[in-house]
């Protein structure tokens, strides 16, 4: 069995598992489960007929990788939407008095670049985490 004939297998593997996890999730088990096991059984004939020893277990590895990047994508969804739909607080005006501004220097200050992705979600985490401390 070539390599792409290969990929198209996990395809299909990872395809199916996901489509019996969404399912699974509106509440039709039975529905997922047979639809599901069909799908792996004709990939795993496939597996074989292309000589790749012991494809039951390959697909069955297949599977148990699948359903736990399908349970970590709707954890990820879940927790995105929390995020989303979390009630706003409610904000307060804020008056600061401006100071008087320093005369400005002959050269201008070098400026620092915006800050990147991950300087962004290391401050959010950051002032999550004091907040997670005191949970119990």
């Amino acid at each position: 069995m070539n390599t792409n004939e290969l990929d198209q297998l996990r395809r299909v593997v990872r395809e199916a598992v996901f489509r019996a996890g969404r399912l699974r999730r509106d509440g039709r088990g039975s529905a997922a489960d047979e639809s599901l096991a069909s799908e792996l059984i004709t990939a795993q004939a496939g597996l074989a007929s292309g000589g790749t020893p012991d494809a039951a277990s390959l697909v069955h590895q297949w599977r148990r990788d699948d359903e736990a990047a399908f349970a970590l994508a709707v954890l990820i969804s879940e927790l995105v939407g929390e995020r989303l739909h979390a009630s706003p607080t409610p904000h307060r005006k804020l008056t600061v008095e401006q100071p008087e501004l320093p005369p400005l220097p002959a050269t201008s200050p070098t400026v620092a670049p915006p800050p990147g992705l991950a300087d962004l979600l290391d401050g959010l985490f950051t002032e999550e985490r004091p907040a997670k401390r005191g949970a119990p």
